[in-house]
Protein backbone atom coordinates (compact mmCIF):
# COMPACT_ATOMS: atom_id res chain seq x y z
CA UNK A 1 0.00 0.00 0.00
CA UNK A 2 1.45 3.38 -0.49
CA UNK A 3 2.15 5.96 2.01
CA UNK A 4 0.25 8.76 2.07
CA UNK A 5 1.94 12.43 1.54
CA UNK A 6 2.11 14.53 4.67
CA UNK A 7 -0.48 16.98 2.64
CA UNK A 8 -2.79 13.80 1.88
CA UNK A 9 -2.37 12.73 6.10
CA UNK A 10 -3.93 16.05 6.65
CA UNK A 11 -6.51 16.76 4.13
CA UNK A 12 -7.70 12.66 5.25
CA UNK A 13 -7.39 13.82 9.23
CA UNK A 14 -9.31 17.59 8.42
CA UNK A 15 -12.60 14.87 6.80
CA UNK A 16 -12.54 12.71 9.27
CA UNK A 17 -12.51 15.38 11.81
CA UNK A 18 -14.99 18.26 10.07
CA UNK A 19 -16.33 15.86 7.19
CA UNK A 20 -16.52 16.07 3.44
CA UNK A 21 -14.67 18.59 2.21
CA UNK A 22 -15.85 21.04 -0.64
CA UNK A 23 -13.68 20.74 -4.03
CA UNK A 24 -12.70 24.69 -3.63
CA UNK A 25 -11.25 23.84 -0.08
CA UNK A 26 -9.35 20.54 -1.06
CA UNK A 27 -7.39 22.67 -4.51
CA UNK A 28 -6.86 25.48 -2.16
CA UNK A 29 -5.03 23.44 0.83
CA UNK A 30 -2.96 21.43 -2.40
CA UNK A 31 -2.19 24.66 -4.00
CA UNK A 32 -1.58 26.94 -0.96
CA UNK A 33 -1.07 24.95 1.96
CA UNK A 34 1.97 26.55 4.05
CA UNK A 35 4.19 23.95 4.11
CA UNK A 36 3.47 21.70 1.58
CA UNK A 37 1.44 23.53 -1.11
CA UNK A 38 2.32 23.40 -4.84
CA UNK A 39 2.34 27.29 -5.47
CA UNK A 40 3.62 27.88 -2.32
CA UNK A 41 6.57 25.09 -2.24
CA UNK A 42 8.67 25.44 -5.39
CA UNK A 43 9.42 26.61 -8.93
CA UNK A 44 7.17 24.85 -11.32
CA UNK A 45 8.28 26.56 -14.62
CA UNK A 46 11.12 25.83 -16.78
CA UNK A 47 12.11 22.22 -17.50
CA UNK A 48 13.46 21.52 -14.33
CA UNK A 49 9.56 22.25 -13.16
CA UNK A 50 5.70 20.94 -14.52
CA UNK A 51 5.28 23.34 -17.48
CA UNK A 52 6.26 26.58 -19.17
CA UNK A 53 4.46 29.86 -19.78
CA UNK A 54 4.55 32.08 -22.95
CA UNK A 55 6.92 34.78 -21.18
CA UNK A 56 9.54 32.00 -20.70
CA UNK A 57 9.64 30.91 -24.28
CA UNK A 58 10.02 34.77 -25.94
CA UNK A 59 9.82 37.96 -25.19
CA UNK A 60 8.02 39.45 -27.32
CA UNK A 61 4.97 38.30 -25.30
CA UNK A 62 5.73 40.73 -22.33
CA UNK A 63 6.84 43.56 -24.67
CA UNK A 64 3.67 43.80 -26.47
CA UNK A 65 1.77 43.65 -23.30
CA UNK A 66 4.20 46.88 -22.19
CA UNK A 67 3.37 48.22 -24.96
CA UNK A 68 -0.59 47.97 -24.38
CA UNK A 69 -0.20 49.42 -20.89
CA UNK A 70 1.64 52.37 -22.43
CA UNK A 71 -2.00 52.66 -24.65
CA UNK A 72 -4.16 52.25 -21.56
CA UNK A 73 -2.21 54.93 -19.73
CA UNK A 74 -2.74 57.87 -22.61
CA UNK A 75 -6.69 56.35 -22.73
CA UNK A 76 -7.26 56.91 -19.10
CA UNK A 77 -5.63 60.34 -19.26
CA UNK A 78 -1.64 59.69 -18.34
CA UNK A 79 -1.85 60.08 -14.88
CA UNK A 80 0.83 61.14 -12.95
CA UNK A 81 1.23 57.52 -11.19
CA UNK A 82 0.23 54.64 -12.60
CA UNK A 83 0.25 51.22 -10.53
CA UNK A 84 1.21 48.21 -13.09
CA UNK A 85 0.32 44.98 -11.34
CA UNK A 86 0.63 41.31 -12.32
CA UNK A 87 -0.76 38.39 -10.63
CA UNK A 88 0.38 35.18 -10.30
CA UNK A 89 4.07 36.80 -11.88
CA UNK A 90 6.42 33.55 -12.26
CA UNK A 91 9.94 34.54 -12.18
CA UNK A 92 9.35 37.69 -12.93
CA UNK A 93 10.13 37.73 -16.94
CA UNK A 94 6.81 39.33 -18.33
CA UNK A 95 6.45 42.05 -16.37
CA UNK A 96 11.05 42.68 -16.86
CA UNK A 97 9.60 42.29 -20.62
CA UNK A 98 6.72 44.79 -20.09
CA UNK A 99 9.23 46.51 -18.35
CA UNK A 100 11.86 47.37 -21.14
CA UNK A 101 9.20 48.13 -23.50
CA UNK A 102 8.04 50.58 -21.56
CA UNK A 103 11.11 52.75 -21.59
CA UNK A 104 10.55 53.80 -24.90
CA UNK A 105 7.99 56.29 -23.02
CA UNK A 106 10.27 58.13 -20.48
CA UNK A 107 7.26 59.80 -18.65
CA UNK A 108 5.15 56.72 -18.23
CA UNK A 109 8.07 54.66 -17.33
CA UNK A 110 9.11 57.52 -14.25
CA UNK A 111 5.15 57.42 -13.29
CA UNK A 112 5.28 53.25 -12.51
CA UNK A 113 4.49 51.76 -9.34
CA UNK A 114 5.20 48.30 -9.36
CA UNK A 115 3.26 45.64 -7.62
CA UNK A 116 3.44 41.78 -7.87
CA UNK A 117 1.09 40.06 -6.08
CA UNK A 118 2.56 36.23 -5.26
CA UNK A 119 2.18 34.14 -2.53
CA UNK A 120 5.48 31.25 -3.04
CA UNK A 121 8.65 32.77 -1.43
CA UNK A 122 10.73 30.61 -3.67
CA UNK A 123 9.52 32.50 -6.61
CA UNK A 124 9.25 35.90 -5.06
CA UNK A 125 13.13 35.39 -4.48
CA UNK A 126 13.75 34.79 -8.28
CA UNK A 127 11.59 38.01 -9.28
CA UNK A 128 13.67 40.08 -6.78
CA UNK A 129 16.58 39.02 -9.12
CA UNK A 130 15.00 39.27 -11.99
CA UNK A 131 13.97 42.73 -11.28
CA UNK A 132 16.68 43.80 -9.31
CA UNK A 133 16.81 47.16 -11.13
CA UNK A 134 13.76 48.27 -10.71
CA UNK A 135 12.89 51.00 -8.64
CA UNK A 136 9.71 51.34 -6.77
CA UNK A 137 8.23 47.30 -6.48
CA UNK A 138 6.20 45.78 -3.81
CA UNK A 139 5.41 42.56 -3.29
CA UNK A 140 1.86 41.43 -1.72
CA UNK A 141 0.01 38.21 -0.75
CA UNK A 142 -3.30 39.22 -2.50
CA UNK A 143 -4.32 42.06 -4.49
CA UNK A 144 -6.42 44.07 -1.76
CA UNK A 145 -3.19 44.51 -0.39
CA UNK A 146 -2.53 47.02 -4.03
CA UNK A 147 -3.36 50.75 -2.95
CA UNK A 148 -5.69 52.10 -4.81
CA UNK A 149 -5.84 54.07 -7.86
CA UNK A 150 -5.24 54.41 -11.67
CA UNK A 151 -3.38 50.74 -12.54
CA UNK A 152 -3.23 48.22 -15.34
CA UNK A 153 -3.54 44.73 -13.78
CA UNK A 154 -1.54 41.97 -16.02
CA UNK A 155 -1.60 38.22 -15.80
CA UNK A 156 -0.56 35.26 -17.53
CA UNK A 157 -2.43 31.10 -16.64
CA UNK A 158 -3.98 32.72 -13.45
CA UNK A 159 -7.74 33.28 -13.70
CA UNK A 160 -8.21 29.78 -15.19
CA UNK A 161 -6.48 28.05 -12.10
CA UNK A 162 -8.40 29.22 -9.01
CA UNK A 163 -9.82 26.92 -6.71
CA UNK A 164 -13.59 26.39 -7.85
CA UNK A 165 -16.57 25.45 -6.15
CA UNK A 166 -18.33 22.54 -8.81
CA UNK A 167 -22.22 22.35 -8.20
CA UNK A 168 -23.63 18.90 -9.99
CA UNK A 169 -27.01 18.76 -10.95
CA UNK A 170 -29.13 15.06 -10.34
CA UNK A 171 -32.25 13.53 -9.95
CA UNK A 172 -32.35 15.01 -6.17
CA UNK A 173 -31.37 17.94 -7.07
CA UNK A 174 -28.58 20.20 -7.08
CA UNK A 175 -25.69 19.64 -4.65
CA UNK A 176 -22.17 20.40 -4.11
CA UNK A 177 -18.97 18.21 -5.26
CA UNK A 178 -17.01 17.30 -2.31
CA UNK A 179 -14.03 15.11 -1.36
CA UNK A 180 -14.26 12.39 1.14
CA UNK A 181 -12.67 9.22 2.59
CA UNK A 182 -14.25 5.75 0.49
CA UNK A 183 -14.16 2.28 2.52
CA UNK A 184 -10.51 1.23 1.17
CA UNK A 185 -9.32 4.54 3.13
CA UNK A 186 -8.56 6.43 -0.47
CA UNK A 187 -10.30 9.85 -0.89
CA UNK A 188 -12.39 10.17 -3.57
CA UNK A 189 -15.34 12.56 -5.23
CA UNK A 190 -18.86 12.45 -3.77
CA UNK A 191 -21.84 15.10 -3.50
CA UNK A 192 -23.00 16.89 -0.79
CA UNK A 193 -26.82 16.63 0.86
CA UNK A 194 -28.74 18.29 -2.07
CA UNK A 195 -29.75 21.98 -1.67
CA UNK A 196 -32.89 23.65 -1.38
CA UNK A 197 -33.72 26.09 -4.14
CA UNK A 198 -33.54 28.95 -1.79
CA UNK A 199 -29.96 27.64 -1.24
CA UNK A 200 -29.28 27.33 -4.96
CA UNK A 201 -30.24 30.89 -5.58
CA UNK A 202 -28.63 32.09 -2.52
CA UNK A 203 -25.28 30.20 -3.95
CA UNK A 204 -25.23 31.68 -7.68
CA UNK A 205 -26.00 35.49 -6.22
CA UNK A 206 -22.97 34.97 -3.96
CA UNK A 207 -21.11 33.69 -6.72
CA UNK A 208 -22.06 35.81 -9.70
CA UNK A 209 -21.53 38.52 -6.63
CA UNK A 210 -17.79 38.09 -5.68
CA UNK A 211 -16.60 37.33 -9.95
CA UNK A 212 -18.60 40.35 -10.88
CA UNK A 213 -15.86 42.28 -9.10
CA UNK A 214 -12.96 40.37 -10.92
CA UNK A 215 -10.58 42.31 -13.29
CA UNK A 216 -10.19 40.80 -16.63
CA UNK A 217 -6.47 39.66 -17.57
CA UNK A 218 -4.78 43.18 -18.49
CA UNK A 219 -7.98 45.40 -17.42
CA UNK A 220 -7.34 48.23 -16.39
CA UNK A 221 -8.31 49.92 -12.80
CA UNK A 222 -9.33 53.26 -11.41
CA UNK A 223 -9.78 54.19 -7.71
CA UNK A 224 -13.60 53.04 -6.74
CA UNK A 225 -12.96 50.37 -9.48
CA UNK A 226 -13.18 46.61 -9.48
CA UNK A 227 -10.47 44.49 -7.51
CA UNK A 228 -9.94 40.51 -7.40
CA UNK A 229 -11.32 38.26 -5.02
CA UNK A 230 -9.13 35.17 -5.26
CA UNK A 231 -9.01 31.96 -3.00
CA UNK A 232 -5.74 30.53 -4.30
CA UNK A 233 -3.59 30.18 -7.69
CA UNK A 234 -2.66 27.10 -9.40
CA UNK A 235 -4.06 23.87 -10.32
CA UNK A 236 -4.70 20.61 -8.07
CA UNK A 237 -4.09 16.71 -9.18
CA UNK A 238 -8.31 14.77 -8.31
CA UNK A 239 -8.40 12.61 -5.27
CA UNK A 240 -6.89 9.47 -5.03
Amino acid sequence: MTEDSPLQAEIKKLIKSSGPMPVWRYMELCLMHPQHGYYVSRDPLGREGDFTTSPEVSQMFGELLGLWSASIWKAIGSPPLLRLVELGPGRGTMMADALRALRVLPPLYQSLSIHLVEINPVLREKQRATLSGVRNISWHDTIDDVPDGPAVILSNEYFDVLPIHQVVKRGTGWHERVVEIDPNGKMAFSAAPSWSRTRVASFMISVSGRHSNTVPTGAARTRGGSSTSKRGVGSAAAPN
